[in-house]
């Protein structure tokens, strides 16, 4: 089990981001791209949804990559694919 996980989590994380910028791509590769393709390696684990005033919703410090101006709670999207 420590084998597999050894393996598994870091694969996992991996896994993950390339979904991220395969389901974004326009994000990090498209004509007006707010983001370098570096950013999504670097920024690891900072996914987040759209704006919502659900009150589920992750509080994002303002001026983050990703954010809108002016809104400060976004979908937990991490949390709805786990779920």
């Amino acid at each position: 089990m420590l084998e597999l996980m050894t393996w598994g989590i870091p694969f996992g994380v991996v896994v993950a981001r390339l979904y991220h910028v395969i389901s974004d791509w326009q994000l990090y590769f498209g004509p007006d791209a707010p983001h370098r393709p570096m950013d999504a390696i670097i920024s690891i684990r900072s996914c987040f949804g759209g704006p919502t005033d659900l009150p589920w919703g992750l509080e994002i410090e303002a001026g983050r990559p990703g954010t809108v101006p002016g809104v400060t709670t976004y979908h937990p999207t991490f949390l709805y694919e786990s779920l």
